[in-house]
């Protein structure tokens, strides 16, 4: 098991089916994820999961393609931190005016 003993939908799909569960992040096709159905399920990586695969609570916010202050969300602007997608000039502007605030 890809340790995460503590997920019932990982127990129920190794029972089920008698196979370790897959690599990867489990995906509940149902949209439910309490559901322990193990054919419910399809294992994905953690960049399929994050890229918008229409959950509810995602917020749309993989569809965004631009920070709040409109920054694109490119490979050069962008970071993860915490499976949060985040903007870098936002970020060198916040550290700039907190710099500025600590220096008066």
């Amino acid at each position: 098991m890809a340790g995460s003993a503590d997920y019932a939908y990982r127990l129920v799909y190794e029972a089920a089916t008698g196979q370790p569960c897959p690599e990867g992040v489990a995906h509940h096709r149902c949209e439910e994820p309490g559901c322990v159905n193990p054919w419910h399920l399809d294992f994905i990586t953690q960049g399929e999961h994050l890229s918008g695969h229409g959950l509810p609570g995602d917020w749309g916010q993989a569809a965004k393609t631009e920070c709040p202050q409109k920054h694109p969300y490119d490979n050069e602007n962008t970071y993860w931190y915490k499976g949060e997608r985040h903007c870098r000039k936002c970020r060198r502007e916040a550290g700039r005016r907190h710099r500025a605030a600590k220096s008066n």
